[in-house]
């Protein structure tokens, strides 16, 4: 008891920011901030900062076994980044996870527990609406992806696109093999309008990214990107998310559990960069709204 009170009187003391202590196994763990070395350690440090007192940094290079981050952790995780997430994954499912920093998460969480957290890849529902707004004629959009990588997105894509009277064309498949055959299909047999990349080492790897910078090339179709690097080699645009807001999204997650609110699931972040190609524009004959112009950073090959 006399250490609770103590606790609170430092905190009362330094404007409510008590200093960092140890979990006590005893209370079955405290709050941690899961990284992997030095890692994304702005973000682990802003979401510290926020959290306060009771918040504990570790480093999963050090400490990775379930039962000892169970130990520390048992109030809740957050982690910041992929290897952190799939350190707190593998704890049991009573210790709250909070994430942020990590791209295609449902490859990691599985459906197995209720999480929070902060996914790495743009909304599907504001790539498709930009998508719209940019090229209006668009209705077919080609997706290959593998399920067990972003399974999620595709699911989300596929509403977004019902909603914007558009049809996501999605070709499943596991290996780098199988992608490069689908590719294959958009050329040869399977009309589209337009190329959609996703995060999925799989289905965008090297071979298969080329490929279909070439596809979309060749059949003078938009081909949406993840980032500047898509756009520079010849994509119509990327959303790409910043970053810098990330850890106050999990930040806050991760306050509303404290206060006893239910889990949140995967949200996408709340701030994007638009990265537009306009001489990919001009040569597929699209005049981009000029609001869209107005928000975007121009990118040139």
């Amino acid at each position: 008891m006399r250490s609770v009170i103590l606790i609170g009187l430092l905190a009362a003391l330094t404007g409510g920011a008590a200093p960092a202590v140890a979990a006590d196994p005893g209370m079955g763990g405290g709050v941690c901030v899961l990284s992997a070395g030095d890692e994304q350690h702005e973000v682990a440090d802003d979401i510290q900062r926020t959290l306060g007192g009771r918040a504990v940094r570790l480093d999963v290079r050090k400490v990775s076994q379930p039962a000892e981050l169970a130990q520390q952790c048992g109030r809740l995780i957050v982690a910041v980044g992929r290897e952190a997430l799939r350190a707190a994954v593998q704890t049991p499912e009573t210790t709250p996870v909070v994430f942020t920093m990590v791209s295609s998460p449902g490859a990691l969480l599985g459906g197995k527990r209720p999480v929070s957290g902060v996914s790495l890849d743009a909304d599907p529902a504001r790539v498709i609406a930009l998508l719209k707004k940019v090229e209006p004629n668009v209705r077919r959009i080609g997706v290959v992806y593998n399920p067990q990588v972003t399974g999620d997105l595709v699911k989300a894509g596929n509403a977004a696109a019902r909603a914007q009277g558009m049809e996501l064309v999605a070709l499943p498949v596991s290996t780098i093999g199988d992608a490069i055959k689908a590719f294959h299909r958009f050329e040869r047999e399977i009309p589209i309008d337009a190329l959609w990349l996703l995060p999925d080492a799989t289905a965008t790897a090297q071979e298969t990214v080329r490929y279909a910078l070439e596809l979309a090339d060749w059949r003078r179709i938009s081909l949406v990107g993840l980032s500047r690097w898509y756009v520079t080699q010849g994509a119509l645009f990327a959303l790409a998310p910043q970053t810098s807001t990330q850890g106050a999204q999990a930040a806050r997650m991760a306050l509303d559990l404290l206060r006893g609110g239910a889990p949140q699931g995967v949200r996408y972040a709340g701030e994007y960069s638009l990265l537009f190609n306009t001489r990919a524009a001009r040569r597929l004959g699209i005049k981009p709204p000029h609001d869209v112009l107005e928000q975007a950073e121009e990118v040139s090959p």
